[in-house]
């Protein structure tokens, strides 16, 4: 782990999934692959309704599911690469 990730914070879901720097539809993970996120420490319950996403721990998860051949659905894959078009259409 780098001297950065160590001070990363905390970032609530929805904050993290507007900013622009979420890969995928983190609903959608969260409501499918929520006790495999816990588990990894990508994600953790503050209170009934709210998570918070440790950013860095999300992305080491989805490289760790990638490379486990984990098949995700096409939804997925169709944000993701529309957040990356969108992200590199600013030229």
């Amino acid at each position: 782990m780098t001297p950065l990730q160590t001070f990363l914070p905390l970032i609530p879901a929805a904050d993290f999934e507007r900013s622009g720097r979420c890969p995928v539809n983190l609903r959608w993970l969260i409501f499918h692959q929520k006790d495999s996120l816990q588990e990894s420490g990508a994600i953790i319950r503050f209170g009934k309704r709210r998570w918070l996403v440790d950013e860095s721990k999300l992305i080491d998860w989805i490289k760790k599911m990638a490379s486990h051949s984990v098949q995700f659905d096409l939804r997925m894959l169709n944000d993701f690469f529309f957040k990356l078009l969108s992200m590199n259409s600013y030229g």
